[in-house]
Parts: C-alpha cells; structure tokens; sequence
C-alpha cells in the first residue's frame, strides 16, 4: 500500500542518516505516536501497524544514537590520552638527550683539565687546623688561581682543586663563585654530596649537583699519593641552570585541557619534582 511504501521509504533514509539526525527522527515519530493517543485519531489497520512500526523504530534509533555517541566519545577520550602520553614521552626524551650530551662533554673536557697534573700532585696536611697546603712541581695551588681561570676561559666550564683535610675536601683553589660572586675558595665539600662517598674511596663522581643554588652537571676525579691514599680532588663542572630554566618556561605553557599542566619528575629519588602548574 501506498502508507507501506512510505514507511519502507522513511526507514532506509534513516538508516543513512547520522546519530543525531536518527535521535531527531525517532523524536518525531514518538511524537506522532502520541499524539494519535491524545486525539483520538481514529487508524486503519495499515496506519496502526505504521504507527507500531514507527514506535518501534524510534526506540532503535534512540538506542542506536546513544550507543554510536558513547563509542565516539570513548574513542575521542582514548585517542587524547595516546596523544599526551606520546608527547609527554618527548619532553622526556628531550630532558634526556640534554642531559646525557652535558654529561659527555663534561667527562671529555674533565680529561682536558686533569693532563694539567699529570706530574703529580704533593699534599702537606694541615696542621694545627691550618689549611692543607697542595703542590704542583713544587708550586703551591693554594690561592693560585691560573690554571682554573685558564680551563674557564677556555671551555666556559668551572674547575676546582680540593684538597683532602682528614675526612673533608676542601677547596683551595676554583673558579666557582657563591651566591655574593666571591669564589667558593676555603669551602667543603658537603659529605652529603652525592658524590662525597665514591670520592673517599677513591672512586669518580660523574652527574648533577647543586652547588651554591646553581645546578652543575660535575666530575669529580680523585687524586691518590704513591702510597695509594686520596690526598686530592680534581673537579670540573658546566653550570646549565639558566638554560635549563629557559626549557621550563617552554614548558610551563604546556596545558592539559582546562585544568591540567605538566610536572618532570627527576629520575634521583633525592631531588624534587618540577611542576609547572
């Protein structure tokens, strides 16, 4: 019958249609359907079965919409989240590669700096709590500033010679300023250094340290006497905080959704994490 034809006509265009136009369509045929209810609206057999027919199409459809809206969600969510975790996971790599070059170059132009003392290294220890004195072909390094002015100019790098006093390591001659600029000179190395315990034993230190509020990538090497005891500590260093500072303020735009932001945990469990909120 012609209403039969209709309604075949009107289902095969719904099914082409996308989910919100289907929610459309399923609320108008719901609303045919009540309002022959409410009129009164006398039927044929043919129209009843329409209107049932409809009915019944308008709950598919509903359901149908709801269910294609849900999927499409779910997947925009997941989607997003793939996305951030592969953007954070280069953030990370960068962070990484800055770190891992600083390191190498360190290391490399710390070979520079210890050919300098190839001759050896004499230790007069304190005495009376003076200062232990440390000498070079005969030549006191207390005080004697060249050869740690000259690897800075050369290489924009920080050097120290430490020199051992009981269980400390103090510095008799650097290139390393304090917070007021003076040099760092007469300082100890803080046994809570990181690299304090691998020194007294005679073993390298190469990584990260803050030294005097700045962040150093370091190597520390030691300097043992004829007699195989520690006597001194060669120390080279690069101080990337303001370049480092410059990489957070990159990403401290950096925003997830509305609320959101980004924090860089540190791989050393002794250093805090840097949040960028």
């Amino acid at each position: 019958s012609f209403k039969y034809n209709c309604l075949r006509a009107i289902t095969g265009s719904v099914l082409l249609l996308r989910p919100l136009v289907y929610a459309r369509i399923a609320g108008a045929a719901i609303c045919f359907v009540l309002e022959s209810m409410m009129f009164g609206i006398r039927l044929g057999i043919a129209g009843q079965l329409g209107v049932a027919l409809s009915a019944i199409l308008a709950v598919v459809i509903t359901g149908s919409s709801l269910f294609a809206l849900r999927s499409l969600s779910q997947s925009t969510e997941q989607a997003h989240r793939q996305h951030l975790a592969s953007e954070a996971q280069l953030l990370a790599g960068q962070l990484a590669t800055f770190h891992g070059t600083l390191k190498i170059s360190t290391q490399r132009l710390a070979t520079l700096f210890e050919r300098r003392f190839e001759a050896g290294l004499t230790l007069d220890p304190a005495i009376s709590g003076n200062e232990p004195s440390l000498y070079l072909d005969g030549e006191r390094l207390n005080g004697n500033f060249v050869l740690v002015d000259e690897f800075t100019n050369l290489t924009g790098g920080a050097a120290t010679i430490f020199a051992r006093a009981g269980d400390d390591f103090v510095r008799v001659t650097t290139s390393v300023k304090k917070q007021d600029g003076a040099r760092a000179i007469g300082t100890l190395l803080e046994r809570t250094h990181p690299g304090y315990s691998r020194l007294i034993e005679g073993q390298s230190y190469v990584g990260r340290a803050t030294l005097f509020g700045r962040e150093y990538m370091n190597q520390y090497t030691p300097v043992r006497d004829a007699a195989g005891r520690v006597i001194a500590v060669l120390y080279v260093g690069f101080d990337y905080t303001d370049t480092q500072r410059e990489q957070f303020d990159g990403l401290s735009a950096f925003r997830i959704g509305n609320g959101g932001s980004l924090a860089v945990l540190d791989e050393a469990l002794d250093m805090k994490p840097y949040d960028f909120a």
